[in-house]
């Protein structure tokens, strides 16, 4: 496609010879004007508020442009402190988490150091048992809980089973 120029001449002001023409296309000037009137060209009046209007349109849009844009440089600002801080929590959460894994391994590496060996929770008695120099037979074990529970207590010491 060709650039094509367009000429825009302004007639306000020119002189011109009213025609049948124009008094068909303009039939609100019969009354006013005949064929073969010569008449100045002046804006036409509704094209003059329009334009008057669209001018004041394009006033309010670019103050809302200017507004929006103002909001927008706002928002990016916000945006922009709220990417900060969400990689400043980031790198909290991940120096608190090394933090945690170290404290732990700290507390597995202490229980393991400080961990009594595994008492089981029955004793065995094959016969009886000779607790602080009183013998106490398999039966009376079995039906005093105050026995057993001395004997869970003091089964890794003192304790001397009797067999036979």
């Amino acid at each position: 496609m060709a650039n094509k120029k367009i000429l825009v001449v302004s007639l306000i002001g020119a002189k011109h010879t009213i025609t049948e023409a124009d008094l068909k296309a303009n039939s609100d000037l019969a009354d006013k004007v005949k064929v073969g009137d010569e008449v100045e060209l002046g804006p036409d009046p509704k094209s003059e508020s329009k334009i008057t209007q669209m001018k004041g349109d394009l006033n309010k849009i670019s103050t809302l442009n200017n507004e929006l844009s103002d909001q927008v440089k706002s928002l990016n600002n916000e945006l922009s402190d709220v990417r900060k801080k969400a990689h400043e929590l980031h790198n909290s959460n991940v120096n608190l988490q090394k933090e945690l894994d170290w404290a732990n391994e700290k507390l597995e590496s202490f229980r393991s150091e400080n961990t009594a060996p595994e008492v089981s929770s029955k004793v065995k008695v094959n016969h009886g048992v000779v607790l602080n120099g009183k013998t106490y037979s398999k039966e009376q074990i079995k039906n005093d809980a105050s026995i057993q529970e001395v004997l869970l207590d003091l089964k890794s010491s003192a304790v001397t089973a009797i067999e036979g």
